[in-house]
Formats: structure tokens, sequence, C-alpha cells
């Protein structure tokens, strides 16, 4: 008789309470590695609780065999754990769902130390005086965290394990539409950080207080905080935050206050260089779900361990990430990478190779399955000006790599996107095919190419577009790109060659720039997205060249 197993997963969340309302990029990192940390700690814990009881582990996502490889990771300062955790356990479903309950226990009591030695390291030693405020900020954070978990009964037969593993996630869906309302008695001002949940104050807000006396009373509360620690400047004056986003301010004090030394993620402004835009790509593997149904598979290989492969290259494509982002060649610096996820920051000047060496990665460590089907990715790029909020930036990274996967039936493409300082906002979707043909025309491009230029001929194509550009289904827009091809061109040559003007690197000829430009013509899916495209890539060169002057002008000087 097979040996009784049960299939566990667990999910931490919600990643958005921890991620979207940050203001600064360090409080992006610090969400992000909270949510990683706490599944490192979780899976630490099962490792431990089967170690403890002799129970036989196999873990599928992530895929580590022992605590040993999960300690012994090598990119452990990025957030690189998923907020998910599944795994197989030679134990009956009642003894799994109590060692499931644990864990969930243990990694909400975890957060909730991380929040007391951040409360601690903020104001100091808990003084009877603060009592309320400190209990308050806990009930925050244990009522801001979500975790479901469930358990299946399974076999290593392959047919009863996909269909274990289809029960399983139908559990965690319904469970998830089943969450508990939370009511939270709120009387006083909200967070300046997030703006859901109260900021902390010392005393307790009655019905009869004003606003002045609250806005008085946060004031004196937050005035104690600890100056000898740095935290007049990490959290600014007029600075006031909840539980949650004080754990997240102070929780690389709580990391190394652990043994874990993490260095400081930057201002953007240190991204935006001279030209004071800096880039973001947000990138995600494509019909992941259909990958670890096995419907890749090659044949006679098991699910279980086609799932622990995929999770193994997953973890494997995290690691490689971290150093294409970080090499001497990118200059960037990773918010997170976790399973098919990659979030990553840097420069105007090399977010495009970035981001295409990201889904040249994803496709190489993957492809090393050696499936029946080509890994894909997709991915938001978008160039923003350093002073825009961070987050409308983080909501518009996330629009457009919505918008790259809705690209085509397979995806596989990329939405780039500028943010100008006055708002002016212009974007592209392109298969991955473009990318070359996008760089090359931004490098071809000379340094003072015209606007007017830019303008005059945009202002030729637009009348051929017609008066009705926004109803034209996607055949009709595709017959008419193809129609204009060629008067395109040869306007094209006209304008170049009639100008008198050099609008190419001295490296470079017309006739290649016009190559180029029509090499990005054919990969545009509209000719109204062709123009954004024109406009995109002049843009980028004319701040792209700011840095190099004065790059130039530091090495002189």
């Amino acid at each position: 008789m097979e040996q009784e197993q049960s299939m566990v997963a667990i999910t931490i969340g919600p990643a958005q309470a921890f991620i979207s309302s940050a203001r600064k990029m360090e409080d992006l990192w610090s969400g992000s590695y909270i949510l990683s940390y706490l599944s490192e700690l979780g899976l630490q814990h099962i490792f431990d609780m089967c170690i403890a009881e002799s129970l036989t582990i196999r873990s599928i996502y992530p895929n580590y065999l022992d605590a040993q490889s999960l300690e012994a990771r090598p990119n452990k300062e990025v957030p690189s754990m998923p907020n998910r955790l599944m795994f197989l356990l030679n134990d009956n479903p009642q003894q799994a769902a109590r060692i499931a309950e644990r864990i969930a226990k243990t990694i909400e009591n975890e957060l909730v130390k991380m929040y007391s030695q951040s409360f601690t390291d903020i104001f100091g030693d808990v003084k009877d005086s603060q009592t309320y405020m400190y209990e308050f900020g806990e009930q925050q954070v244990a009522n801001a965290l979500e975790i479901y978990w469930a358990v299946e009964p399974t076999t290593c037969d392959d047919k009863q394990f996909e269909r274990s593993k289809k029960k399983l996630e139908q559990k965690l869906i319904a469970m998830k539409h089943q969450r508990k309302f939370r009511n939270e008695n709120q009387q006083g001002i909200v967070c300046t950080v997030c703006g859901e949940r109260e900021a902390l104050h010392q005393e307790q807000i009655l019905n009869s207080h004003r606003l002045f006396e609250m806005k008085k009373q946060l004031q004196q509360t937050w005035k104690k905080r600890n100056k000898d620690k740095g935290y007049d400047k990490r959290i600014q004056d007029r600075e006031y935050l909840c539980g949650v986003c004080s754990t997240r301010r102070a929780f690389r004090a709580v990391l190394s206050n652990r043994g874990r030394s993490v260095k400081h993620f930057d201002s953007v402004l240190t991204f935006a260089e001279e030209n004071n835009y800096y880039g973001l790509v947000l990138m995600d593997g494509d019909n992941m779900g259909q990958w670890f149904k096995g419907e890749h598979r090659n044949d006679g290989q098991s699910l279980l361990t086609y799932n622990q492969q995929l999770s193994r290259k997953l973890v494997d494509f995290s690691t490689q990430a971290l150093d294409t982002v970080t090499s001497e060649d990118h200059k960037g610096r990773l918010i997170y990478a976790g399973g098919d996820d990659v979030f990553a920051i840097a420069p105007l000047h090399t977010i495009l190779p970035m981001a295409h060496q990201l889904q040249k990665d994803f496709y190489n460590v993957l492809e090393q399955l050696k499936s029946d089907q080509e890994p894909t990715s997709s991915a938001g790029i978008m160039i923003v000006h350093g002073k825009t909020p961070l987050n409308i930036v983080l909501n518009h990274t996330r629009r457009l790599e919505k918008k790259a996967k809705a690209h085509g039936p397979d995806k596989n493409a990329f939405a780039l996107s500028i943010y100008t300082g006055s708002g002016e906002i212009r974007e592209v979707s392109l298969r991955w095919e473009a990318m070359e043909s996008v760089q090359q025309l931004v490098n071809s491009l000379k340094k003072d190419t015209s606007a007017n230029f830019i303008y005059t001929f945009t202002e030729t194509i637009l009348p051929l577009l017609g008066s009705h550009l926004n109803n034209l289904t996607d055949k009709e827009e595709q017959a008419q790109k193809d129609e204009l091809k060629e008067i395109i061109q040869i306007e094209l040559s006209r304008m170049m060659h009639r100008s008198g003007k050099n609008y190419v690197e001295d490296d470079m000829t017309t006739e290649l720039l016009i190559q180029s430009v029509m090499a990005c013509y054919h990969c545009a899916p509209t000719v109204f997205q062709f123009i954004h495209l024109l406009q995109i890539a002049r843009f980028m060169k004319v701040n792209m060249t700011r840095v190099k002057q004065q790059s130039d002008a530091n090495a002189q000087s």
C-alpha cells in the first residue's frame, strides 16, 4: 500500500498592503522584503518541524531541499522568496493541517515581533504612557496580514497528484473569497504614507477631540522618535506612520539586529543622474499556470518532478536577475525577484538593454527544461521623472505590464512609456523581437535631432490616418498600416534629404537611420504607436546625451 501523503499550500498576503502604498523606494523595497522574509521564516520553520517530528518533506514551490540550502542561497539581500509555499508531507491530512496552522500562526507572530522591534528602535523601550500606542499598532499589524492555507491528500501517482493539486488550488480560492472582514475602529488622523490606517499616537482619541488637538498629539508623539538612530531623517517631520508603515520604515534595523546586513536602498534621484529621469522594469513570466500544470512537460516526466524542476529554475532565474541588474553595464538595483517576477530600477541609458537581458535570462534558464513550449515573458518599462510621486509610478508601471500581457494571444511583449515632468505620456507596446530595433533607433539619432523634425514628420503622417482613428478594429488598423508603409518611407527619405541637416550619429548614414525607423514601423502595432515610438526615441536620446556631456565635463575637471 502506498504511503499516505498530504499536499499543503500556504499563501501570505496581501502583497499590495505592504507594497503599493510606498512613498519612497526604501518603503517599496522593505514592503517586498517583509513578505519575502516571512516566507523564508515560514519555510525554515517547516523544515525544523519536520526534523522534530521525523517527517519527510518534499518542497515543490519554492524548491529548496532543506534548511541548509535555504540558508545558503546567494541572493539574500534581495526579496527573492515568493509569498506562496507548497510542499508534500508524508502524513495524513489531519496532521498536515495541524502543521499548516502552526506555520501560519508562526508567520503572524514573526510579523508582530518585527513590529515590536521596529517600535522599540523608533521610540525606545515601551513605557507605561506608550502602552496604548504600542498595542494599537500591534493590532494594526496583526490585521494587515492575511494567511491562507489548504491541505489535500495525494499520492505520487501522476494523475492523482494532478487532481489533488487542482483541488488544493480551488480550496485556496474559496478561502480567499470568504475572507474575514476586520473592523478597525479609527477615530484619529490616518497614516501619511498609506492613507488607510490610523497614525500611531500616544493617547486614545476621544469623540470630543477636535482636529487641531489630534494634530497636536501626533506632532508631540512623533517628535519623540529616536534621533540617535537617525529617525529624525528616516522619518521626516510631518510624517506620521501607522503600525505597518513604521515597521517598513525601520525594517532594515530589524534585519541588522537579526544578523542580516542589507545595503540601503538609494533614492530614485540617484538613478536619475543628471537628466532627472530613471527607468523601471516590471517583468512577469507568461502563462506560468500552464507550466505548473505540466502542459508543456516532456512525455514520461512526472508532474511532481516537473514542478520541482520548474521551481528550481525559477530560483536560478532570480539569482541570474540579480547579476544582470547590478552588473557594471546596467548599474541597476533589484526591488524584488521572486519566482517568475522581477521588479528593478536603473538609469535611463541602461534600462532598455537591462530589460532585454532579463527577458533573455528568463528564456535561457527555463529553456533548459527542454519543454515543448518556448518560455516567454512580458514587461512594463517606464521612464519617469525623478520628482513624480512613487504611487503614480507604481500604478502606471503595473498598468504597462498588463498592457504588455494583452499585446497578443501569445503575449511575449513589452510596453514602453515615458512620463515627463510636465505630465505628458507617450507609450507603445511591442513584441520583444522589436527591442533591438528600438535600441538601434535611439542610438542612431543624433543628439541634436530637431524636435521640429519629429513634429513636422508627425504632422505629415497624422492626416493620413483619418478622423476615425479610435473607431478602427485591429484588422482595420493593420490594413491602414500596410497601406501607408510606402508613403511614410518616401516622406521620411524626402524630409531627411531635403532638410540639408544630418540627423544621425557620425558613424551612421541617413540610409541606415531610415532603415532603423522603418524597422520600428514594421514592429509597431499601429501607425499611431509608431509616432509615439519616434517621440520616445528622441526623448531618450536627448536625455541620455545630457548625462554623457556631464560625465565628460566631470572627467575633464
